[in-house]
């Protein structure tokens, strides 16, 4: 960028900064201030060299008011159109202010479910906070990302916690579908945050797969089983992002076979029981002799994508890997499902470096 931008940027940082005293009072506006300017510091010139000073003051100041109070793992989201009287700022586009724990994919994730919603994204100014906050999250402290002792691992002395700031700015919306923005927002937010809080234990599930099929299952050729390890372990290896884990449990055969999910095994964003994967595998009744011969078949692997798309980093159809679970004798008794996505890295791969795909 070059230095006059920057040099134009900073001058009037320093201008609204100067006049906030009068609005804010000595001992608010030295509180603010700091806030004010990391809250720009990493903001394109050219994304804020026309607006007023008033409004890059207003815009801020409702930031740093929402986050006065919330509640521990609790999102902070507002969707509004700026009222000068109300909120003491005017905008022409709908504004989106979101305050969450600092996670992967909170910006691609909250911008591709408003591009879903056909609403383009016209700014994005997304600052990170240390943020020290008491039992009842009242804001205390406010600081630059990466202050505190957690990096010394110091818990016991800093109570503190990353947080994001997203505020977001898209065409004008009014009425009830402010709401609707803002309630597919918070189901986004919630996904990530199931999805980034059981990310260890997913991880654990399939280490666990890995490890069971150290033993071979009866009727299985040991061959394949090596492969199919491999493959786990590749995708165990950072190739694959875990968003959810589900176990299934088959009883009965032909006609007569049922597929029950195993409520308590939910993780990710499958630890709601009712959010379905594979509708043909649930009723199985109502499917196909193909399907019900696949469900009973002691292929242990299966690659495929869902029917859902994802609402976390791509929205794309989510990749699938099942991973069938035999009894003694040979036969199937269930399966462990694995919902996520391919790393963008995993696509640029030779097939001859991926495990079963080098094989064919």
């Amino acid at each position: 960028m070059p230095p006059d931008a920057e040099r134009l940027k900073a001058d009037l940082i320093n201008k609204v900064i100067a006049r906030s005293r009068k609005r804010l009072g000595k001992n608010a506006q030295r509180r603010f201030a700091g806030f004010f300017r990391a809250y720009y510091a990493n903001v394109p010139p050219q994304d804020i060299r026309d607006m007023a000073p008033e409004t890059l003051f207003g815009l801020a100041h409702c930031h740093w008011k929402q986050g006065r109070t919330r509640p521990r793992l609790k999102p902070l989201i507002r969707v509004f159109n700026p009222d000068l009287k109300k909120d003491g700022w005017h905008s022409d586009h709908t504004v989106i202010e979101i305050i969450n724990d600092d996670m992967p994919f909170l910006v691609d994730s909250v911008t591709a479910e408003l591009n879903r919603q056909e609403l383009t994204v016209l700014l994005i100014i997304h600052p990170l906070f240390r943020v020290w906050r008491n039992s009842s999250g009242k804001l205390l402290k406010v600081g630059k990302a990466g202050q505190g002792n957690k990096a010394q691992g110091n818990k016991a002395k800093d109570a503190s916690i990353t947080e994001s700031f997203m505020h977001l700015q898209v065409a004008q919306v009014s009425g009830a579908r402010l709401k609707e923005v803002e309630g597919r927002i918070r189901t986004v937010l919630r996904d990530i945050r199931r999805s980034v809080d059981d990310w260890p234990a997913m991880r654990g599930k399939m280490s666990a797969v890995i490890d069971e099929l150290e033993t071979v299952p009866k009727g299985v050729n040991a061959e394949e089983v090596a492969e199919i390890r491999e493959f786990l372990r590749w995708c165990h290896d950072n190739q694959y992002t875990f968003l959810g884990f589900r176990e299934y449990r088959l009883k009965g055969r032909g006609k007569k076979a049922r597929v029950a999910v195993d409520k308590k095994s939910g993780l990710g964003i499958l630890r709601d029981p009712g959010l379905i994967v594979f509708k043909e595998i649930v009723n199985l009744r109502s499917a196909t002799l193909k399907i019900r011969q696949s469900v009973e078949s002691p292929d242990l692997l299966m690659v495929t994508k869902t029917n859902l798309r994802s609402t976390i980093h791509r929205p794309v159809h989510m990749d699938a890997i099942g991973i069938k679970r035999l009894d003694k004798n040979g036969r199937v008794i269930g399966q462990r499902l694995f919902v996520g996505l391919f790393t963008s890295a995993a696509y640029s791969r030779s097939p001859r470096d991926i495990p079963l795909l080098r094989r064919r």
